[in-house]
């Protein structure tokens, strides 16, 4: 319970996924220490007669007294080399640290989401019929999957506002389109979603200055909020240079392993039509610039002016120049304009017209202009790619006032990993305030926390070995471990104290102590291990995301128990010996001249 108290209190995405597995474990918790402590000794009270099967108990008992004879001839060689059991044993915790250069991190693991988007954007100048016919000739190939359920395809303007096409859900522009396929669950098809996508790629048209790129649904469906795993937003004032600056760090980035779908958020900019007002001439005439501007664009766009229905629907009632009259340059030159003294004079004489290529869009963060070059990954963890983007980027330099930073998937994996870490402090500082209340100790407690980094072994051992990153799943299982190796600790060590204060020396008390908690311990441990196993190895549809925590489980519940049963003991002796020794010399100042 005060594992899961710190996580349940964590802010973000970290306390948004602990919150029901805490429910869920504390509820259970408190309804077995109610079940164990009222109906389990009225039940053993009826099974646990005298009349049993002896023949089976006897066979039960010399099986587990040769394991006890075992284990209690090498725990006392263990105990002859206390300190080299130690230091080894933290020797071991090191080099698996050292461990996480090979897993790397990630903010959850690959999960195969029977869902395929792609975002496609054609050269800018494309008008919506060749759009549609591109979009059509991809959508087919969608419909030609096996494994698709349905295909949705959507082109031009976003129908759903600019909130939808700035975020890239929806198609941005008459150039842009949209394509998603549900395809079938994981159980009834051969493909992963992923293999899918790669087919998929293969059989697009190659088109000149065409972009193609595949939404993260994964990423978006199991909590993250950016569009891309990979984002490097790079902040400056002058557009052109961030534009060059962006050019520069995707050729550096473009041949990092992992990286795909690389893209910059500033695009090839529009042809337009600038209008210069001059505000004396504009101020002559009782005009402004904007109510200028406004004018011509309700001569060229069109303003509503009222609605009519059509089959239930309302349509809008827009007006606005002829075809005839808005049809080129020109026509903007001559836009009449109101003016004082209900004159009408032409945009020409207050304005000149020139033509330029502007930016579709610019981007702001924290009021300073940015450009954002984004990607997506493929069988690598984000953390292994973002290490080796950093490395390439690392000689980069830039003048004051331009710099980058990290986001996407990225920035939440550090933030929810910095949550998830507190909440892991917080939970050994629980446990070890709880041990040292039930023992009152101070030295004590810190032998059984020593169970805890000898669980994490296992746990990264486990991850390489099933070729897993560390991952919030399985940060999350190292907490929940944290919970349980400690218990293995407080039946030894509980068993050592009453042996000690029953008259037993100290070495014969760990030894007995140990040999006679064997057996619940390795039961209590084999019958976690075997609950989560399923969660590890399950191939169900979104297994992906729970399998790291039942490796992190179940792996660093073996070490622990195994190097427990020796590391504790030998931890145990010394630490006893240190205390002994110090509360001797403190007696000593203290009590040295009576």
């Amino acid at each position: 319970i005060a594992v899961f108290l710190p996580m349940v209190l964590s802010k973000g995405f970290a306390g948004q996924i602990a919150r029901p597995l805490a429910m869920t474990v504390c509820t259970g918790l408190f309804a077995s220490i109610f079940v164990a402590v009222t109906i389990v000794p009225m039940i053993a009270s009826v099974l646990f007669q005298e009349k049993r099967n002896k023949k089976n108990a006897a066979s039960a008992g010399t099986g587990m007294d040769r394991l006890k004879k075992i284990y209690a001839a090498l725990l006392v060689k263990t105990l002859r080399r206390k300190k080299l059991v130690i230091f080894a044993s933290l020797g071991i915790f090191v080099l698996s640290i050292s461990l996480l250069y090979v897993t790397g991190f990630e903010f959850m693991p690959p999960n195969d989401v029977p869902m395929v988007m792609l975002n496609g954007t054609l050269p800018v100048g494309t008008d919506l019929n060749e759009t549609a016919r591109v979009a059509d000739k991809i959508g087919n190939i969608f419909l030609s999957l096996p494994e698709k359920k349905y295909v949705l395809e959507m082109t031009g303007r976003s129908s759903y506002g600019d909130t939808d096409a700035a975020m890239g859900t929806m198609p941005s522009d008459v150039n842009g389109f949209m394509i998603m396929s549900r395809l079938t669950d994981l159980e009834e098809r051969d493909r992963k979603t992923q293999e899918i996508s790669d087919e998929l790629r293969k059989k697009f048209p190659p088109l000149s200055g065409a972009v193609y790129t595949f939404s993260d649904m994964a990423g978006s469906m199991s909590g993250g909020m950016s569009k891309s795993p990979v984002e490097i937003k790079l902040f400056g004032s002058d557009l052109k240079k961030l534009e060059n600056y962006a050019n520069e760090i995707t050729g550096k980035i473009k041949n990092v392993k992992g990286i795909r779908d690389l893209e910059i958020s500033i695009q090839k900019g529009k042809p337009e039509l600038r209008i210069n007002v001059n505000r004396d001439k504009a101020s002559h005439f009782g005009l402004r610039a904007g109510t200028i501007g406004e004018k011509v664009k309700n001569a060229f766009q069109g303003v509503v002016a009222g609605k009519y229905r059509v089959g239930g629907d309302d349509v809008d009632i827009r007006v606005r120049f002829r075809e005839a009259d808005r049809h080129t340059s020109g026509d903007v030159f001559n836009t009449p304009l109101a003016a004082a003294g209900n004159s009408v004079i032409e945009l020409k004489d207050v304005a000149s017209v020139d033509s330029a290529f502007g930016p579709l869009k610019i981007e702001r963060e924290n009021r300073m202009r940015k450009v954002t070059i984004r990607a997506n990954i493929k069988d690598r963890a984000i953390g292994k790619v973002i290490r080796d983007v950093k490395k390439n980027l690392s000689a980069l330099k830039f003048p004051t006032g331009y710099f980058i930073e990290y986001g996407g998937t990225y920035d939440q994996m550090k933030s929810t990993m910095k949550d998830l870490g507190l909440a892991f402090a917080a939970a050994l500082v629980l446990i070890y305030m709880i041990m040292a209340a039930q023992f009152e100790s101070l030295t004590q407690p810190f032998v059984i926390m020593f169970t805890v980094p000898l669980s994490i072994i296992g746990v990264m051992v486990g991850l390489v070995i099933m070729g897993m990153s560390l991952s919030v799943p399985a940060m999350m299982g190292v907490i929940v471990l944290a919970g349980i190796v400690v218990n293995n600790g407080i039946v030894m060590i509980d068993y050592v104290n009453r042996l000690r204060n029953s008259g037993a020396e100290k070495y014969d008390a760990l030894v007995r102590a140990a040999v006679t908690r064997l057996r619940p311990i390795l039961i209590t441990s084999l019958t976690t291990i075997l609950g989560v196993l399923p969660m590890a190895f399950s191939t169900s549809q979104g297994a992906e995301m729970r399998a790291p925590l039942g490796v992190a489980v179940s792996c660093g519940l073996v070490t622990s128990t195994i190097l427990t049963l020796f590391v504790v003991p030998a931890l145990y002796a010394v630490v006893d010996r240190i205390a002994r020794t110090s509360s001797e010399k403190i007696n000593l100042k203290l009590h040295g001249g009576e």
